[in-house]
């Protein structure tokens, strides 16, 4: 099926104002008429079809600034739109930078729809480097005014920033409550390409409290979504989700499929980060299996081949942090508890390095290690790292962070509970 996807009246919006200052600057009065009474009559639609505000606002604002603020603020715009075109996890710092230098000229003349616009790339680049006090702080504020000003699009995009700081809190509750709210906006204004955000978030977060039906639903929803939007990171993400959520629903050849289909995506797309995880969730489903040649090729890959080609440090820490977990399992299963004890210990220290003291699982890894300790004939050892474990489980069970019962989401070899893990070692 051939799908011919139109541009939103928002992206249309935003080409003609940019066209607008450019012609503008240039001095072209004419053809900077011509593309503002455009942009104008695109802004009156979207006010009467759906009450959406930020056209109205956002044509009236630049019909009054000076050429010489029209030049900083389209270096700026530019500046953000050129980060926003970074689909891979990658160049945190330098994303980081450019769009705290452009936010610095909307504020300064008081570009408010351009300042919320930044604010949603920024708030995500700041969540990811663990600046999560910074991201919150951005996004309430822009958020309340986007309210006031019923700027619709920009609050369902900021909605959908809360969620993913909530998600990163360990507070998943609140994380689906405010992706459904952006959901919600983006069906009342028909804003369909965004959904693809909140839909793999809300999708994450069932697949992690054992909802798998749903879990299914959303990635299979976002599977069709990507791939008509022809939106290549996200279809190597939802195909990975969808792989994930068929193994807790009982379908590991299903499951195995979807991985694969994943990997190729991001292998074709040069998506190095996403691929480094998919090869190691499918070297656990292959371990699994006893299938371990080529589980320790993939987990081997992933490490050596391309994780390393991810520039940023901390996207590459965060990358390895998750390939360690799953190779821990894989040669736990593998019965090569040395080489796992290795794994979960590089995983636990960057995690110490990278800030994750919440992030699910982490109880899981901590367990595997006092497992892995434990074949080795290390008993009191072993029993101080599962005591640890046992501790880490129950502040994660406070923050109902350990509910899945999914064997893939679960970095630890063994099919044990922390308490009888514990028990065994106690004997």
């Amino acid at each position: 099926e051939i799908v011919v996807v139109e541009p939103t009246n928002y992206e249309m919006l935003n080409l003609l104002i940019d066209n607008y200052l450019k012609a503008f600057i240039s001095g072209d009065s004419r053809q900077a008429q011509n593309r503002l009474e455009t942009a104008k009559a695109i802004a009156t639609l979207m006010l009467r079809d759906t009450d959406e505000k930020v056209g109205i606002d956002t044509v009236e604002y630049y019909s009054n600034v000076s050429v010489n603020v029209a030049q900083q603020l389209l270096e700026a715009r530019q500046q953000t739109q050129e980060v926003s075109k970074v689909v891979a996890i990658d160049k945190f710092q330098d994303s980081i930078d450019k769009l705290e230098r452009a936010k610095q000229v909307f504020v300064q003349h008081n570009a408010i729809a351009d300042i919320q616009d930044n604010v949603f790339l920024l708030a995500k680049f700041l969540t990811t480097v663990n600046r999560i006090d910074d991201a919150k702080k951005e996004v309430e504020t822009w958020l309340k005014v986007a309210e006031e000003k019923g700027y619709l699009f920009n609050k369902a995009k900021l909605l959908y920033q809360e969620s993913l700081i909530a998600s990163y809190q360990g507070t998943e509750q609140v994380a689906v409550k405010k992706s459904l709210e952006s959901l919600e906006i983006c069906k009342e204004i028909a804003i369909e390409k965004f959904t693809l955000y909140p839909l793999l978030l809300v999708s994450q977060i069932y697949s992690d409290f054992d909802q798998n039906d749903l879990a299914f639903a959303d990635a299979l929803q976002g599977i069709a979504k990507s791939l008509k939007f022809k939106h290549s990171a996200f279809s190597s993400q939802f195909f990975y989700r969808a792989g994930l959520v068929s193994f807790g629903l009982g379908m590991p050849a299903l499951a195995e499929t979807y991985l694969r289909e994943a990997i190729r995506i991001a292998e074709q797309e040069g998506f190095h980060g996403y691929l480094a995880v998919a090869k190691s969730v499918l070297a656990a489903l292959l371990a699994e299996r006893a299938s371990f040649a080529e589980a320790k090729q993939l987990i081997e890959e992933a490490k050596t081949q391309d994780a390393v080609k991810t520039l940023d440090l901390m996207a590459r820490k965060q990358q390895l942090f998750r390939i360690s977990e799953y190779e821990g399992k894989v040669y736990g299963l593998a019965k090569d508890f040395a080489r796992a004890e290795k794994a979960y210990r590089t995983a636990l220290k960057l995690a110490g390095e990278i800030g994750y003291s919440k992030i699910t699982g982490l109880h899981q890894c901590k367990q595997g290690l006092g497992e892995a300790i434990h074949k080795q004939g290390r008993k009191p050892e072993a029993l101080k790292e599962l005591l640890e474990a046992k501790s880490m489980y129950t502040k994660a069970r406070l923050n109902l962070q350990v509910e899945s019962k999914n064997r893939l989401l679960d970095v630890n070899f063994s099919d044990r509970d922390i308490d009888e893990a514990i028990r065994l070692v106690q004997r």
